[in-house]
């Protein structure tokens, strides 16, 4: 799967200004994806921007204090017109843009830009900037994507916020945490796990409370041992979780919280993660990147790959401890 953050977005759209026509007055974009790309290319260029809808109406939207000095005041000024979509993945999206774009008389001037495309769409549009094949995810909309059927979400500095010190007693102080957490991602989408390492004691008030907050799921899985103190001793966060994820064959995607347990679960399930803490999309980062970082010879990373899979545990900790000391990444 594909997975683009919005850190990638910002990144390719600024790797891609180049393709940009130096002559570009005005942006307009499609709805309603449009907002974000369309934002951050606005930034970038200083010209003036507008929904499609506004743009029909020959509306352009006011410019701040950065305003210089020949941005247009009419549409009919401008030079060139980009229209932008963040994705295309059919024909469809651009067709009805264009389609409505068609009525204005400015319609020559309009040029038409996705940002991510597939190899079947990227004739739809005059410029893209990458080649993003399916399946495809991203950061602003996972939560509110269909996929979700197939993903499993952690808990607590996901859905909602983490309890204090003083609230994580194990007791009265955690359970009138859990009843009233305030809730910080919002999914629509309907999940399929929940994996938490919430003991499963408070599964009463943790049902409460996710349907208090119409969050929709298959199933919650939680912690079965009797108190914090046993959690803490086995050091049972990312283990459980790794474990769960690791045995549900159709899962795609786990939602981590914290970076150190994502980094766990990706390695030993083999799977990816997204880890909302520092927006960190993870795969298996030794078997995802050795090859094109470090080793090139094809060969030779098979080999090594064979090696590092029969190491024990403690052996690979210590390899990922040195690697990452000397500020490799393996993620992507």
């Amino acid at each position: 799967m594909n997975f683009k953050t919005i850190a990638d977005l910002n990144k390719t759209i600024k790797d891609n200004l180049y393709k940009i026509p130096t002559d570009i007055d005005l942006i307009v974009g499609v709805p309603r994806s449009w907002m974000l790309p369309a934002t951050i290319l606005w930034l970038y260029l200083n010209c003036l921007i507008t929904d499609i809808d506004s743009f029909c109406k020959w509306e352009i939207y006011t410019c701040g204090g950065t305003k210089k000095w020949n941005y247009i005041n009419y549409i009919k000024d401008a030079r060139k017109i980009i229209v932008i979509e963040d994705s295309s993945s059919s024909w469809e999206s651009v067709k009805k843009a264009k389609e409505k774009i068609s009525q204005s008389k400015y319609w020559d001037k309009c040029i038409f830009w996705a940002v991510y495309v597939t190899n079947i769409s990227k004739s739809n549009v005059d410029i893209y900037f990458e080649i993003c094949p399916q399946p495809r995810l991203f950061e602003r909309n996972y939560i509110h994507h269909s996929m979700c059927k197939s993903m499993c979400f952690d808990i607590d500095w996901v859905l909602c916020e983490n309890p204090t010190e003083e609230q994580n007693d194990d007791w009265p102080k955690y359970i009138d945490f859990i009843l009233n957490a305030k809730p910080k991602f919002r999914p629509t989408a309907h999940i399929w796990y929940l994996v938490t390492t919430r003991l499963e004691k408070y599964r009463k008030e943790t049902e409460i409370r996710l349907k208090n907050n119409n969050i929709s799921y298959d199933k919650l899985i939680m912690l079965n041992l009797k108190t914090k103190e046993d959690r803490q001793k086995l050091n049972m966060y990312w283990k459980f979780k790794w474990e769960v994820y690791k045995k549900q064959k159709d899962s795609i995607l786990f939602i981590e919280s914290d970076y150190k347990q994502a980094l766990e679960i990706a390695q030993i399930s083999k799977k990816p993660v997204f880890c909302t803490e520092n927006s960190q999309y993870t795969t298996s980062w030794f078997v995802q990147n050795l090859k094109t970082d470090f080793i090139p010879n094809l060969m030779e990373y098979k080999i090594i790959r064979y090696i590092y899979k029969i190491l024990p545990t403690s052996i690979k900790k210590m390899i990922i401890k040195i690697l990452l000391k000397n500020k490799k990444k393996f993620y992507n």
